[in-house]
């Protein structure tokens, strides 16, 4: 443990998953040697579960590690004492990408729901693409997340697009400003206007967050089901 408080990616985190990955074999009726190909498809369904929630598991550790410290910068603080965290936290945000882009490849356009606008005003107006209406109403549930109020004149929107987190926020009297996330393997960058900025403190904490709650609170609620995932070639 890191601290005492959380187990860190790499240690005791690595011993349990590889203890429950050797017992979803031992429970197999297939020999651990065997070829990965003969294993039954129960078994390795089983393993890649365990495997795909190993790094939500240990960001979570993170942010609940973030907020037993009580203080603004305690997540900024865990991402320096542990690195690797940033490889945990993009596979997190991969897995969400992934699966936004098939709820996205197999929604109908029942999907979304006219508005009053549209209602009346249909036939006159130019609808953009599907896929562009589609990331507008995520942002718009994504936006929830922060806090979105109706009786608010602040608005916040929350999506995903092309490999990068956005986060728009308008106020009167300030106008639009809307921020780009790039989460890679071993950093975090924020960007507006094309340049780099560092991030305020608590911030990377709330991106994570944001990231990972993406699915139960926009895609899920938005397209309903998760669609299947594509089988891998043979």
């Amino acid at each position: 443990m890191a601290n005492g408080q959380y187990i860190i990616p790499g240690s005791l985190e690595n011993d349990a998953i590889r203890r429950s990955v050797e017992e979803a074999y031992v429970n197999s009726p297939v020999n651990v040697s065997s070829p990965l190909n003969e294993i039954d498809h129960s078994t390795q369904q089983r393993v890649d579960e365990i495997i795909d929630h190993y790094p939500i598991q240990v960001v979570e550790q993170a942010l609940d590690a973030a907020r037993n410290r009580n203080t603004p910068d305690a997540f900024d603080q865990i991402l320096i004492e542990n690195p690797e965290m940033y490889g945990l936290i993009y596979d997190v945000a991969e897995g969400v990408s992934i699966d936004a882009e098939l709820y996205r490849a197999s929604a109908k356009p029942d999907v979304l729901k006219p508005s009053l606008k549209e209602r009346a005003f249909g036939i006159f107006l130019e609808k953009p693409e599907f896929g562009i209406r589609l990331i507008d109403a995520e942002s718009n549930l994504g936006g929830k997340m922060f806090g979105n109020e109706k009786s608010s004149t602040v608005n916040r929107r929350f999506w995903y697009f092309e490999g990068d987190w956005f986060f728009e926020q308008y106020e009167p009297s300030v106008g639009y400003q809307v921020m780009r996330y790039q989460i890679f393997k071993d950093s975090m960058h924020k960007l507006y206007n094309g340049r780099e900025y560092p991030f305020n403190l608590g911030e990377k904490a709330t991106l994570v967050k944001a990231v990972m709650n993406y699915g139960t609170d926009v895609l899920e609620p938005l397209y309903g089901k998760k669609p299947s995932k594509p089988a891998l070639a043979a």
